[in-house]
């Protein structure tokens, strides 16, 4: 008897920011909750970017939606029973730089979510304007520009203190304000990192 799998189909994929994708196997469990295999082609930007596979990982079925004239006769006839308890569904890793405190991209990760996370990366005073808190791409573009600025001002002040500070105070409290700066140099420079990979994912989605 032939064991060969079934070939990926095309599908769409809505709740990814690929769009669409390729359908690989089915499985249904005891319960009777169903389960896709899918794998997509997601773009990485940067100079070591391009275009870069992901998966094949597990998702629920719905999240697959089925082209219009294409054929998944031979995946629903090789469709797995799943007969005992199965790990947790894997979600294809983060993207570099994803914010750890958030789901990967590959769970639907809700904007209300990403533009909760991105307010806290501008100055507060910006939660009063409802207009900008409904946008998050807007929201992307401000806390990156908010971020880079707070690179460039502390990377002056790292530059300066010891030289305008030295006739006023000990060289050990200088040394501890330049090693505040580094710290949280170190910090903007991750949060900047994040703040690209959310803004990425959202002009995906949005595209």
């Amino acid at each position: 008897m032939s064991t060969d799998k079934p070939a990926p189909q095309p599908v769409e994929l809505p709740r990814n920011a690929a769009k669409a994708g390729y359908l690989h196997a089915l499985r249904e469990h005891l319960d009777g909750t169903r389960e896709a295999c899918i794998s997509w082609v997601e773009y990485v930007p940067g100079y070591r970017g391009g275009l870069e596979e992901r998966g094949p990982v597990w998702v629920p079925e719905d999240e697959v939606v089925r082209m219009r004239d294409v054929r998944y006769d031979e995946i629903d006839i090789a469709i797995e029973s799943v007969a005992a308890a199965v790990p947790e569904v894997v979600h294809a890793p983060a993207p570099p730089g994803w914010p750890a405190v958030l789901p990967p991209p590959s769970v639907s990760v809700g904007e209300e979510r990403l533009a909760a996370w991105l307010l806290d990366a501008i100055p507060p005073g910006y939660r009063a304007h409802e207009t900008l808190v409904a946008q998050p791409l807007v929201l992307a573009w401000m806390a990156a520009e908010h971020t880079r600025q707070a690179i460039d001002a502390h990377t002056k002040g790292y530059r300066s203190a010891a030289v305008e500070l030295k006739q006023y105070e000990e060289p050990e409290t200088i040394q501890e304000l330049l090693e505040v700066y580094s710290v949280e140099l170190d910090r903007l420079h991750r949060l900047l990192k994040e703040v690209y990979a959310v803004s990425r994912y959202l002009i995906n989605a949005h595209s």
